[in-house]
């Protein structure tokens, strides 16, 4: 199951589709950007995972940026830094952000409350990832234990609900097949989400409990444990 968090950590950044619905000037373009989008990142997932597994099997690295050596792993590093800054730090900050000065003139203005807020979140989401990473000493651990924590969360459940939500006032007389099709679907998506989340967890402390006892570095130190070296 912690193989399987790790596949659904993967695809926790589809809830940001919302955010780009939003701010869409050609609302009926989102369904193409959409398939296109996820098109993309499953056949680069696809692909690089292939071809890692294939060169490296069983003795690849976590980040698997390090099974590419040393010289090749300083240079991915560099060019990935932007994104991973962009997407774990400004992204969340964003979110809170706009939650917290909702409806308020000082999402857009530059204010001293904007300004407070705006660099309140980025530094609390720098704060809480530092305290996450370093008190975690083992990458792929710590990966199985928010896919099966928090991404189960966020793309599993939450979408089933939601098309329970919206047919929760439908005509029941026009049901057909496909809806009973559509809803027993929902059902089973949901009830995957939550084993996923009870047994994922599991799994991923006892791979935390396992690296533990492996020597894959203590807490806070800060050291490689990627088996890099």
């Amino acid at each position: 199951m912690a193989a399987v968090s790790t596949i659904i950590f993967s695809f926790t950044g589809t809830p940001y589709f919302f955010t780009i619905f939003a701010e869409m000037r050609v609302k009926k373009d989102y369904f193409k950007s959409l398939y296109l989008c996820q098109s993309v990142v499953f056949s680069i997932y696809a692909i690089t995972g292939i071809m890692v597994y294939y060169f490296c099997g069983s003795y690849v690295t976590s980040p698997a940026l390090g099974s590419a050596g040393h010289l090749i792993k300083k240079v991915a590093y560099g060019l990935g830094l932007p994104g991973l800054v962009i997407t774990s730090m400004i992204v969340p900050a964003k979110t809170i952000f706009l939650r917290c000065l909702a409806g308020s003139r000082h999402v857009n203005s530059k204010t001293w409350q904007h300004w407070t807020v705006w660099f309140s979140c980025t530094s609390g989401v720098v704060l809480v990832a530092y305290i996450i990473a370093s008190a975690v000493p083992g990458f792929s651990s710590l990966v199985s234990l928010i896919g099966a924590l928090f991404g189960t969360l966020i793309v599993l459940q939450p979408y089933a609900m939601m098309w329970w939500y919206d047919e929760r006032h439908g005509d029941s007389s026009q049901r057909n097949k496909r809806w009973y099709a559509a809803a027993m679907w929902a059902s089973f998506i949901f009830v995957a989400g939550c084993f996923c989340t009870i047994s994922g967890t599991w799994g991923a402390l006892q791979k935390l409990i396992q690296a533990y006892h492996a020597d894959a570095g203590s807490v806070w130190s800060c050291a490689d444990n990627s088996n890099s070296k």
